[in-house]
């Protein structure tokens, strides 16, 4: 049976799902950007997504690292933090300095959520989270509405769908996306990916140039020993493709998987991916993006909602954990 508990992580709110039987916990901070902090399946000594040992340290790596953190209006990062838009010119905070003084990661990765349903039983738990705003930030002075459902299954599938909204009377420009970070309880360099063909954004000063090439390396699991990725992927043109984008990541010892997907066919969705692995931990970003970086000035893939139109976006991941069998008594 699963149970649904508001509790504190450190001074912030957050949502703690549990099913014991399962040996299933999630950990979603929604008083902080409604980032996923922790995901446990089958008693697995690791959190399959990295998340903060803190809400000090949640608040000191932000925006920098906004590990599991929704990402809107925009992903990714947007060139010097400006942008323009129905012949006016938008100005967004600049906070990320060492990098060409961009903006990083949206606005709502710090923004607090509230909860606005909520259901546990036997099967799944399913909790429903929402930002509204009026007037976002000067730079983005649009109203929205931005739900995410996240949806745990005793078997270990978790599911997070998301609903935007424009409540206001103009159209506004946006991206979505979600930045987890995936962990297998074992150094990178033991791990294995698999992702379909796909095209590989190009990038100069790193933000897409416009120039994409055909990328085939992970089409069969591939060792991800000796491998830096910083890299956005995108897998169809197609808005109606019908099937969900696959990635596999597993461990070579065979003891733990995601299986991650994200589906491009809901109202143009998440066609983009960013992968990236940081040089101090041993996990491996797989973010979700309906456009690549800096997509309010490249206009690659850029969507616009008008007033009172919606979209609805969602992505998914089954994690696998083989506990240590009992050695057995004779």
């Amino acid at each position: 049976m699963f149970t649904i508990n508001i509790d504190k992580f450190s001074e912030l709110d957050c949502i703690n799902i549990e099913n014991k039987a399962q040996g299933i916990e999630l950990q979603i901070i929604h008083g902080f950007g409604a980032i996923i902090n922790k995901f446990i399946v089958n008693n697995s000594p690791f959190s399959f997504i990295q998340g903060y040992q803190s809400g000090q340290e949640l608040k000191d790596t932000n925006p920098f690292f906004s590990r599991s953190a929704k990402l809107f209006p925009f992903v990714n990062r947007l060139n010097n933090g400006c942008y323009h838009y129905q012949n006016s010119e938008y100005q967004l905070p600049a906070n990320f300095p060492w990098s060409d003084q961009h903006a990083v990661h949206g606005l709502l990765y710090d923004q607090a959520f509230k909860i606005v349903e909520q259901q546990a039983n036997a099967d799944f738990a399913q909790v429903r989270v929402c930002f509204e705003s009026k007037h976002l930030h000067e730079g983005f002075p649009f109203s929205i509405k931005l739900e995410i459902d996240y949806k745990i299954e005793a078997d270990g599938q978790l599911t997070c769908h998301t609903d935007i909204v424009n409540t206001g009377l103009k159209t506004f420009p946006f991206a979505d996306g979600f930045h987890p970070y995936f962990n297998l309880g074992q150094p990178l360099q033991n791990c294995l990916i698999q992702i379909p063909s796909c095209q590989h954004l190009e990038t100069t000063d790193d933000l897409p140039n416009g120039q994409v090439q055909q990328f085939t390396q992970f089409v069969n699991a591939t060792s991800l020993a000796d491998i830096t990725l910083n890299d956005c992927y995108q897998f169809s043109d197609n808005t109606n493709r019908a099937e969900a984008v696959k990635i596999e990541l597993s461990c070579q010892n065979k003891k733990s998987s995601i299986s991650y997907w994200q589906n491009d066919a809901i109202n143009d969705g998440y066609r983009f991916i960013q992968l990236y692995t940081p040089s101090d931990e041993d996990s491996i970003a797989i973010e979700p993006m309906t456009s690549p970086a800096d997509a309010f000035n490249n206009k690659i893939s850029l969507q616009e909602l008008n007033p009172r139109e919606s979209i609805s976006l969602v992505w998914g991941c089954q994690a696998s954990y083989l506990a240590e069998l009992s050695p057995a008594k004779y």
